[in-house]
């Protein structure tokens, strides 16, 4: 009685903001390599009450093509930055709608003979 639960997918853009060129890989290698330790977030890493026991969150690396990535920065007119892009994917959100349909309140079943 309740409908099924929607698939979500939220795309994240990291970027360290550094003054050094080669401290901005640095941090950026540091970040892939935890996400790509911890691709898959389960109950115990995710917080809040919003979660079921059996909700997961998936954390993805997209490869964006560069000139995907110029085009998130440049209408900021801030100069391009080395960044990655995340895909993290949820298992579902349970739909807050049910569907509670009227009791039976008389049915008429033929007699078997």
């Amino acid at each position: 009685t309740q409908r099924p639960a929607l698939p979500l997918e939220v795309r994240f853009l990291i970027t360290p903001w550094t003054q050094l060129t080669r401290d901005a890989y640095r941090i950026i290698g540091a970040i892939a390599l935890h996400l790509y330790d911890h691709a898959v977030l389960g109950f115990s890493q995710l917080l809040g009450s919003i979660w079921a026991p059996d909700d997961t969150v998936e954390l993805i690396l997209e490869s964006l093509p560069v000139e995907e990535h110029y085009d998130i920065w440049e209408p900021t007119e801030i100069p391009y930055r080395l960044s990655l892009t995340y895909l993290a994917r949820i298992t579902g959100i349970d739909s807050m709608l049910t569907n509670n349909p009227p009791p039976v309140v008389l049915a008429n079943f033929p007699q078997v003979r």
